[in-house]
């Protein structure tokens, strides 16, 4: 058989390796060795370049391992050896005498103790033009390629090119179908074929389902490219976590954690805490600082599902409720939860319900003057009339403002409750200084919102200084202090009044006093409460009212109910005071008559 029918031969055998999807390590052993066969008496090796240059040896079926492992040592240059050499001037190199060839002067020991005289190396270029790899044909004689080795060469380093090339393309499909483009982590796709392969072996593991917070404020506010930046840093920060955890980008703003012996509730919350630590740092994107929050939920295998439907199905469940009483937290599946979620979309239903029907009532509690007893103001109070007739109070109907809608329904059926009343105070002249009335995190993230405020007072012919916004800090945290700073500040330069709820309450209370517009501070009831009895919350008290002075704002205590506590705020300087002391919240005609009532005193 000629040559070329045998190269033709050769081409075919290895075409239908890479068919097969043989990996290039493969084809090229095969290669070498083939070409040794028609060559006879020449030995065959092929080296992979590396991207940072170093050599490694692929194939060199005919050499002792200990060659292998001086070529892996090698990093390609100007004068190393045949393939080195080769490599680093992108031409082949041809030595017809090692001994004495000064490329070879470094490395010629092992090569003449191998009986090897000669090198013919030629590089295997990528179509992009960068060195992939060199094949290479040795001598045990001094002297040049023949024509037969030639032709084998040409073969043999097409045939390398293709595989080569092959395998970039099955590697990038491979890439496509497992991996997520914008964080480099594996897919839902990857996901799922590896909870299923977990679930073929005996061995706990638990599962966290993460949702990255606020990704749609972040994106409406700040751009795609923002919300781009933060999905990848998340990502970044989750790639970093130890090798028994694995991580995966399953939806947009959803992410999976998978952790290897994990057996019990302990271990996934000690699971879901490494993560947490892993996003504690703010960082830049597009020019804008962002701190990655996460909302977590968990299940383990085994003690809440052992298939992969329950695992998921338990881990979201856990996820939702995080999302909805403790956002930024995680929460671990348990059985109970089913029946909380159940009651909480009942508690939305019954909500929504009261909406329609008109059945959601602001009830007011006055803001007074703790020396004089008048009242100056008044804070809007939701409440909801039941079927029955019965008078609910919000913390029975908390979950709703939980759900997204209904928390902005009961904002928008408040305030024009309020302008409503509002407007007809001031038509009796008996309006109070100013109405309080609160606004969720929710809120803020309504495009229109702030438009929708001004327009319902400006409706109904109520000055905005007449009224205040209530916001605490969760609402700040919640909503990203990014949105909500402009949003109030644009409420503010209206002439609405802006005061900070719950004060004193959250580890960064103090900075939103620099960072916002506040005219007022409302000091938490829990501080009022431990006043009398807690020296340290005395002095607490004292010290926000202090702080709030010099910085020229408002101050109303909450909580008030003995005239002790009263007479202790006076004497700490706060002149505003709410709480059953002074009177407990009422509807619309109730308080109308208080202000009638006080203002026939003062």
């Amino acid at each position: 058989m000629q040559i070329y029918e045998q190269l033709q031969d050769m081409q075919n055998v290895a075409l239908a390796a890479m068919a097969d999807g043989a990996h290039f390590d493969t084809v090229a052993d095969m290669v070498c060795r083939q070409a040794e066969a028609l060559s006879h008496d020449s030995i065959c090796t092929i080296a992979v370049i590396e991207p940072n240059g170093r050599m490694r040896s692929v194939a060199a079926p005919s050499l002792p391992k200990e060659y292998a492992a001086a070529v892996n040592e090698l990093t390609i240059g100007p004068m190393v050896g045949s393939c080195g050499s080769a490599a680093y001037h992108r031409r082949p190199i041809q030595v017809t005498d090692i001994e004495t060839d000064p490329r070879w002067a470094s490395y010629k020991s092992l090569a003449l103790s191998l009986g090897l005289r000669s090198c013919w190396s030629i590089p295997i270029m990528q179509s992009d033009g960068k060195v992939a790899a060199t094949f290479a044909f040795y001598s045990r004689e001094s002297r040049e390629a023949n024509k037969i080795e030639r032709a084998i060469a040409q073969t043999c380093v097409h045939l390398c090119r293709v595989s080569i090339a092959f395998g970039d393309v099955l590697k990038r499909n491979f890439t496509l179908a497992h991996f997520d483009r914008l964080s480099g982590l594996p897919n839902r796709h990857r996901f799922e074929e590896t909870l299923l392969s977990k679930l073929t072996m005996p061995d706990g593991f638990g599962l966290i389902i993460l949702d990255a917070d606020h990704l749609k404020t972040v994106n409406d506010t700040f751009g795609h490219a923002a919300g781009d930046g933060l999905i990848a840093e998340i990502a970044k920060r989750l790639s970093g976590l130890p090798p028994e955890f694995s991580a995966y980008r399953i939806g947009n703003d959803e992410f999976a954690v998978l952790l290897d012996n994990c057996s019990d509730r302990q271990g996934l919350e000690a699971m879901a805490e490494t993560v947490r630590a892993l996003m504690t740092r703010p960082f830049e994107t597009n020019g804008h600082k962002l701190q990655p929050s996460l909302s977590m939920g968990g299940a383990v295998r085994g003690l809440d599902g052992e298939d992969s439907q329950a695992l998921q199905r338990n881990a979201d469940l856990a996820l939702s409720h995080a999302k909805q009483t403790k956002r930024g937290g995680f929460v671990a599946f348990d059985s109970d939860l089913r029946n909380a979620i159940t009651r909480r979309r009942e508690t939305i239903l019954a909500v929504n319900e009261a909406l329609g029907d008109k059945r959601i009532v602001s009830y007011y509690q006055p803001i007074t003057d703790i020396a004089s007893g008048e009242i100056l103001g008044l804070e809007a109070l939701v409440r909801m009339r039941c079927p029955d007739g019965r008078v609910a109070v919000a913390s029975e109907f908390g979950d709703a403002f939980m759900d997204r809608q209904a928390s902005i329904g009961i904002t928008r059926y408040m305030v024009e409750q309020a302008a409503a009343d509002m407007a007809r105070w001031l038509a009796l002249g008996i309006e109070p200084q100013r109405l309080s009335i609160n606004l969720s995190s929710a809120d803020f993230a309504e495009d229109g919102f702030c438009n929708d405020i001004i327009n319902a007072f400006k409706r109904h012919g109520v000055p905005p200084s007449n009224i205040a916004f209530e916001i605490t800090e969760t609402v700040i945290i919640e909503g990203g202090a990014y949105r909500i700073a402009p949003m109030v500040s644009a409420l503010h330069r209206q002439g609405f009044q802006l005061e900070l709820d719950d004060f004193g309450t959250g580890y960064a209370s103090l900075t939103h006093l620099l960072e916002l517009p506040i005219d007022a501070i409302k000091i938490d009831k829990s501080f009022i409460s431990r006043m009398e009895s807690d020296a340290g919350g005395g002095a607490i008290v004292e010290a926000l009212i202090n702080i709030a002075d010099r910085m020229g704002l408002k101050v109303v205590a909450e909580g008030i109910e003995h005239a002790s506590q009263a007479q202790r705020l006076l004497g700490y300087g706060c002149k505003l005071g709410q709480g059953y002391y002074f009177g407990a919240p009422a509807d619309a005609a109730t308080t109308e008559q208080r202000l009638i009532d006080t203002h026939a005193l003062f």
